[in-house]
This record gives structure tokens, sequence and C-alpha cells, in this order.
């Protein structure tokens, strides 16, 4: 138990260190791939990480020239690249939903906030003002989700854009954290002192459910349609689990010696870092059962996020710097998003 503690430490400090819809009709070939021609339009030093996926979007985390985190967007369609939001604080944990990107920003305090852009009109504003800290933001259409940090212990809250409503979406005496939002559902995990829960809920009935109970560690859960899958911690090692919320079935993604980390789940499609310090990114499409790696490298694969037919990840080069990679799985082409 304690080395996988150290190993997921490691990790999570490498991130640290290195950052410090439907899907398509179209036929899907996830064990095809086509290498593309890379792109070098980011100097070699730079390290990429944290991505997020929506439509022809994709943002994530790097330093700028003034040694700032900062948040940066590419159109793949128009082939824009540039920050997301200058700024001289630093930003971390970008999430994307169709043109409104959300991320964690630091104030002249060190307080993290949640801030939002709106990429069509160009608007940035704060998502909800605090004197607290707020961490990692998901969004999906007009509903913004965070945890919130009150000094003592987490919750989670909710921001609808439309209506303007903020509120916790939970009252209750454990700690919360690791949102993910798809439409109307959250889920996110409670933690005592003796017991991890994954928890539901159903934000246009206001109705809860229970996921998961565990004595065992959670972590990332991620929630499409019904499905929800999570990082679970054992005896023996960190695996990914998904639950059919309709059914109530639970099951092993891909049964593995191997640790598995930080799962994205879009529709029948899973994807997951497998492996320690030295992990490959891998895809399960859940209604063939068919799995297979994102893309076979030698180099190591960090916090893959799947949207639609897009895969994106972190990959390290050869000189130890990492860079965000795309798959697009109808064409298989694989490239370097900038």
């Amino acid at each position: 138990m304690q080395s996988k503690i150290i190993l997921l430490t490691a990790i999570l400090c490498l991130f640290c260190f290195i950052g410090a819809g439907t899907a398509s009709a179209a036929t899907v070939q996830i064990n095809h791939t086509v290498v593309a021609k890379l792109n070098a339009t980011v100097a070699a030093t730079v390290n990429q990480n944290n991505p997020a996926v929506s439509g022809s979007r994709i943002v994530w985390v790097q330093k700028d020239s003034h040694n700032h985190s900062a948040i940066y967007e590419k159109n793949i369609a128009s082939g824009f690249v540039g920050k997301v939001y200058a700024s001289n604080y630093d930003q971390y944990a970008p999430a994307i939903s169709g043109t409104r990107i959300v991320w964690e920003q630091l104030s002249s305090k060190g307080i993290a906030n949640i801030y939002m852009k709106n990429v069509l009109s160009g608007l940035v504003s704060i998502v909800h003002a605090s004197t607290q800290n707020q961490y990692d933001p998901k969004i999906s259409g007009t509903r913004i989700v965070w945890s919130q940090y009150d000094g003592t212990k987490g919750a989670i809250y909710e921001k609808n854009i439309a209506s303007g409503y903020v509120g916790k979406l939970k009252v209750s005496s454990s700690d919360q954290y690791n949102p993910s939002i798809d439409g109307t559902r959250v889920v996110w995990i409670e933690s005592t002192k003796s017991v991890n829960t994954i928890v539901e809920k159903n934000i246009l009935t206001g109705t809860f459910s229970q996921v998961v109970s565990t004595k065992y560690g959670l972590y990332y859960p991620s929630i499409s349609g019904t499905k929800v899958v999570w990082q679970q911690d054992s005896d023996a090692n960190f695996l990914i689990y998904i639950k059919d919320l309709n059914t109530g079935t639970v099951s092993k993604v891909y049964p593995s010696d191997d640790e598995q980390w930080t799962p994205s789940l879009y529709g029948n499609k899973v994807v997951w870092q497998q492996g320690g310090l030295d992990g490959i990114a891998y895809v399960k499409n859940i209604a063939t059962g068919v799995t297979s790696k994102v893309y076979s490298t030698n180099q190591v694969q960090f916090n893959p996020i799947i949207s639609g037919n897009t895969i994106v990840w972190s990959q390290e080069n050869a000189v130890g710097s990492f860079y965000i990679y795309r798959k697009d799985l109808v064409t298989g082409k694989v490239s370097k998003v900038a």
C-alpha cells in the first residue's frame, strides 16, 4: 500500500512540476493509427500538461515566457494557438465545453478562483467570487461545477450560467472533491476517515445515488450519460472501474496487474493511463470490448482525455519535455497539438 501511495504522489508531483455531446455516426477505428507530421511551434523546453478537449478546441497548461502557468488553446479548425487569458497570476486545471473554457486562477492574495471565458464573445469573468479556494472546475453546456474549500473540507458547488444560480450540490460533513459533469448529472467523491464514496446527483430531479462506497481510495470519477468510471485502490494495485447507473452493474474496465490511472469517459469509450511513471494511454470500446493502446511509443504518456472521436494526452519527448498530442479515432491520425 505504501509503495502505491508513493507512486501516486510521484505522478501527481510530476504534473505539478511540469505545469507548476454524442459520438459521430462515422466508423471509429480505435486500432488504426496514421502518424502525421509533427508541429514545432513551441520551444523544446516548454512543458504542456492537463489537456482538455471539446469539438475542434483543445486547451492545456504550459509555462509562458514569464514563467507563469498559463492556459493555452488551439482551434484545430482554424489552426489558431494562443493564451486563453493573459495574466500575471498562475492558471491551472482547464476544462472546456463548446466555446466556454473554465480554469483555476490564483489572485494577488494567493486565493484560487474559477474563471470562465466565452471564446466567441471574448468575455472573461470570475464564475463565483469568493475568499475561499476553488479547485477542479468542470463544465457541461451552461453548467459549471467545482470544489470549494472552507478551510476544513471541500464542498461541490454548481453555477447555472443561463439562470445565474449558484449553490452547493449537497450539504455534507464529508470532504467533497473531484467533480465531473455531463448534462444534468454530476458525480464527485465524498470522504470520511473510514469510507470513500462516489455520489451522483441528477440536478433536474434533485435525487442522489451512491455509485460506490469502499474503504479503499477512490479517484478521478468521470461521467458520460448513465455510465461512470473511476480509479480505485485495492490491496494489490490501482484499477479502473465502470458502473452502469441504469443496471447497477459494476465491473473492472480492463483487469490487469499494472497500475491504472486517471480515466476519462465519453459515450462507450474509456481512456486511461496504464503503468507507473512510464505509463501508456489505453482506450477501450465498451460496446465491442476492444482494448488497445492509443498510440504505441516508447515515450511516457500521461492524463488521456476523450471527447467525441478525439483523444488528447501529454507525452514526453526524447529530451524530457512534455507535449500535448491528439488522435482522431475516425482517421487514426496522431499529431502534436502545438
